[in-house]
């Protein structure tokens, strides 16, 4: 799960910024105030660390729903003379030696169980005239200081990866008396060692094992330093390429399926951006259970209507031939309506809207982390209310979700089930659910940058912290 994200000069974001997430993390704030920056920030961040790369525009979480027009248009103001550094803090739940090396010390085996919780900063500029990672920073939480950086040494393809030996995860573990003589660098805290890098970035490939670069030949110290190093940059980044890779992101405009959607034998290349992998989900549910929790859903929200998947025969199949009947058929997707089955493209926009959002809530931890831009799209609001209801079931340790919203009657119900379950007074089938588990955040405009500020909240359901101009104090207004 993430934690936390810090942003500087990154879009509308000036001054660097710390932005706290939750398990069920809510982004309200007016149009054009900074909510989707949040969004764009991960999807940037994940094509940064997977390629090495910072000049992007399409990113393959964003597909063509998001176009971030590469760095120019990404940092602040479009001033190419701004540094860019973004900064997550996540839980890391795998181990930190990504290629199962034999490791010659015993706090190289301890450093799995010591680093429950780390953080990784880029540092992007364009000094050159290109776009580039200038520094890569590595911690763990609670410890601002890094336990690694790396940097450019001014030779192409070669970094410096400077280890902070006081740093809690090193201090005492003799590393700089061991591995000071055979460094490019040693100072009492620091200790600079050469790796060979990939030209034009300090990210180092993800699935190459680190080169230390030294005269010594492959002596126990240059192993140690080798492994040290790898499992502190490597084997953390590894985690959160991973973690973000498989983050689902599902933007606000949700595509329809035409009514020639049919299941294909060669696996089709749909996006969660547009929405058409939920309803290629539902049509490859071969044991049926994504189908049914979605109809439990659907009925729950009150959308009266329930997903159908129909086996019908494939004229182009060769049946004589087949060996098993499925061969010879193809799948369809349909929705019964009150005893009528009609295509997707056939029913009301909001039905079409909200179907994706109630897939991509129920994909568990195949996807650990679902973005997802205004669910509440084109939904009555008593179906916005028992959106909450979704969200709460389906988040926990192993799933976060991260929702930009406008949607009152979303969070007036995580609000009361909050409230409900501090009283233990909650209804039949309702979940249960505490503010720990509830980052309320609010994005706004400011002349100095936007600003996202948390508003939290109490084991009553109320808000803390006032909300800027009122909470939704346009209602009251309209009832004046």
């Amino acid at each position: 799960m993430i934690r936390s994200l810090e942003l500087e000069n990154f879009k509308g974001v000036a001054g660097r910024q710390r932005i706290e997430l939750a398990p069920l993390t809510l982004l309200f704030g007016p149009n054009s105030a900074g909510k989707s920056t949040i969004l764009q920030a991960l999807l940037y961040l994940q094509e940064v660390l997977s390629t090495g790369s910072a000049d992007i525009d399409r990113t393959e979480l964003g597909g063509q729903a998001v176009d971030l027009g590469g760095f120019s248009r990404l940092v602040h103001q479009h001033d190419l003379r701004r540094t860019m550094r973004l900064r997550v803090a996540f839980a890391t739940t795998g181990g930190l030696n990504p290629f199962h090396h034999v490791l010659n010390q015993d706090y190289l085996s301890d450093l799995d169980d010591e680093l429950t919780d780390a953080w990784v900063e880029v540092a992007i500029a364009a000094d050159s005239g290109t776009p580039k990672v200038q520094r890569l920073l590595v911690g763990s939480a609670g410890v601002d200081e890094p336990v690694l950086e790396l940097w450019p040494s001014g030779t192409e393809g070669v970094a410096i990866a400077e280890l902070h030996t006081l740093h809690p995860l090193l201090d005492g573990r003799g590393v700089l008396e061991r591995l000071g003589d055979r460094a490019f660098q040693a100072q009492a805290d620091r200790l600079g060692i050469l790796v060979a890098i990939r030209a034009g970035t300090v990210v180092p490939p993800l699935d190459e094992s680190i080169a230390v670069q030294d005269d010594f030949g492959p002596t126990e110290e240059s192993v140690e330093a080798r492994h040290l190093v790898e499992m502190l940059s490597v084997g953390v980044l590894r985690q959160l390429v991973r973690l973000l890779s498989r983050t689902l992101y599902l933007g606000p405009l949700r595509s329809v399926p035409p009514r020639s959607f049919l299941s294909e034998r060669s696996r089709r290349q749909s996006g969660w951006a547009d929405g058409m992998a939920a309803w290629d989900a539902l049509l490859g549910d071969s044991t049926g259970t994504l189908v049914s929790a979605t109809n439990m859903w659907l009925t729950r929200l009150g959308a009266r209507c329930e997903v159908r998947v129909q086996d019908l025969f494939d004229p182009s199949a060769d049946a004589a031939r087949a060996s098993d009947v499925s061969a010879a058929t193809v799948r369809r997707l349909v929705l019964n309506l009150e005893g009528a089955d009609v295509l997707p493209a056939e029913v009301g926009t909001g039905i079409s809207q909200v179907i994706p959002v109630v897939v991509a809530a129920l994909v568990g931890e195949r996807k650990p982390i679902a973005l997802i831009e205004q669910p509440e799209l084109h939904v009555h609001p008593a179906l916005q209310v028992a959106l909450g209801d979704l969200f709460i079931e389906n988040c926990g340790p192993r799933r976060q979700f991260i929702i930009e919203t406008h949607s009152e009657h979303l969070i007036l119900r995580i609000l009361r089930r909050i409230r409900e379950t501090t009283e233990k007074d909650l209804p039949d089938e309702a979940p249960e659910f505490d503010e720990t588990k509830l980052s309320v955040l609010y994005a706004e405009a400011a002349p100095d940058g936007a600003r996202v500020r948390r508003l939290r909240v109490d084991n009553q359901g109320e808000f803390v912290d006032k909300w800027p101009k009122g909470f939704f104090a346009e209602r009251m207004q309209e009832l004046l």
